[in-house]
């Protein structure tokens, strides 16, 4: 099992802050670390052919198979019958999560789950300080600090993207990372983490992600509401954790009030989608979700293959409304994804397959909040806000690598907490 947990920490540490130099390159951020995921696939398909084969190292519980099966079947039947063959097996440029991508998801998932307590530790460390580099480049970004080169894609962006390449995709990661720092930062004497928290704190809350705001508020409220008399009893080692989100939340309040900006905007746009049906609210995303809803039924047990909705989304819908809003011809950007990773796996690998994709996930997010200890809730806080920032954004080769091997941590926690450590 060493072997396993190295293989799994370089795609922890690698994959999340590999990026090309931009020298002319067409995708500086998401082909390296495709290119990276698909050799750690590879590999770990060789460790288990010299381990003796599947069936010595598959440790998911039954209750898992069928929906895990039924995922991947979606997957490769999508793919196989797909008219956009150019597209499915590699994924679109800019993103490149098509079926090879997500068949290395599914192989971080499932062995993951074969880790033990000291492997989990050495994973959650190496998190943390992938997090952590990332964060601070970020952080740079946010001050006008450029130490990554720009293309020409992101040579006027004003929202920092660090080495993820996207500002909504960067908060995702470190939505993930942030529960498990303020775990151990909670827990370890390590001034490390405390400085970790800091970081990825700051850079969560620069990120202006409204949606990871939106998914961190909730999932606050959730852990809240479940581990209220947990929260009394440990109240007094998580007072300083919670400071310093609090000095990370007030040191990117300088000099504008950026964070308190987007979160003001944030109900704004709620407003306008649901009482005032904006279609342009939320950066037209209230108009690709009604959209995408619509082609469901198209895509009931079959979809147009991984990464394919831009093919298969009606791109003069939303242009129609951009000239509405009097935005130049020349401004309007062609719809490549949902930005609801649940809507665009509906469409691209069927409304079953995006079924069985939310009752995997969530299911391991409700038995692990149901066990005692702060670890498996670290691990579950991270996770329920991924999948709620999902619902405002795609999955993105950068954070997935994190959170499907977060995943399968959790599948190991829970089948084997639930035995023992069950909340009466």
């Amino acid at each position: 099992m060493i072997l396993l947990e190295r293989l799994l920490k370089v795609a922890i540490i690698l994959i999340p802050v590999i990026v090309i130099p931009w020298t002319g390159v067409t995708d500086q951020f998401y082909f390296p670390k495709a290119f990276v995921l698909w050799l750690i696939g590879i590999s770990l398909l060789c460790w288990i052919v010299f381990k003796g084969g599947y069936t010595s190292i598959i440790n998911l519980p039954k209750w898992l198979l069928i929906p895990i099966g039924v995922f991947l079947f979606a997957v490769l039947l999508s793919a196989s019958l797909s008219p956009h063959q150019q597209i499915v097996w590699d994924g679109l440029l800019w993103r490149h999560e098509g079926v090879y991508t997500l068949l290395c998801y599914i192989l971080l998932f499932v062995l993951s789950a074969n880790l033990n307590t000291v492997s989990t530790t050495s994973i959650f460390d190496a998190i943390i300080l992938t997090s952590s580099v990332v964060s601070l480049i970020g952080l740079l970004q946010y001050y006008n600090v450029q130490i990554i080169p720009q293309d020409t894609l992101r040579y006027s962006w004003t929202r920092i993207y660090s080495t993820i390449g996207n500002a909504n995709w960067l908060a995702s990661l470190l939505l993930l990372a942030l529960p498990l720092t303020f775990y151990k930062a909670s827990t370890s004497s390590n001034h490390f983490y405390k400085i970790a928290l800091l970081l990825i704190s700051a850079c969560l809350f620069a990120t202006g992600s409204r949606g990871a705001y939106l998914a961190l508020f909730i999932m606050a409220i959730a852990i809240i509401l479940s581990k209220w008399n947990s929260l009394i009893r440990s109240s007094r080692k998580l007072i300083l954790p919670a400071c310093v989100v609090l000095i990370g939340f007030s040191i990117t309040c300088i000099p504008n009030y950026y964070p308190l900006q987007r979160i003001y905007s944030t109900s704004t746009n709620i407003n306008s989608a649901l009482v005032n049906n904006d279609m342009a609210a939320g950066e037209y995303r209230w108009h690709l979700f009604s959209e995408a809803v619509k082609m469901i039924p198209n895509y009931v047990f079959m979809g147009s293959g991984p990464d394919t909705f831009g093919k298969e989304f009606d791109q003069e819908s939303t242009w129609h409304i951009m000239e509405r809003d009097g935005i130049k011809k020349s401004h309007r950007v062609k719809i490549l994804k949902a930005h609801n990773e649940y809507l665009q796996l509906a469409v691209t690998i069927g409304f079953l397959g995006s079924l069985s994709y939310i009752f995997i996930s969530y299911s391991i997010v409700f038995r692990l909040l149901r066990l005692r200890d702060w670890r498996s809730t670290a691990i579950a806080s991270g996770l329920l806000a991924y999948l709620i920032q999902l619902l405002f954004t795609n999955s993105s080769i950068g954070p997935a690598v994190v959170f499907w091997i977060l995943l399968g941590i959790g599948v190991q926690k829970a089948n084997s907490g639930l035995k023992k450590h069950i909340v009466r």
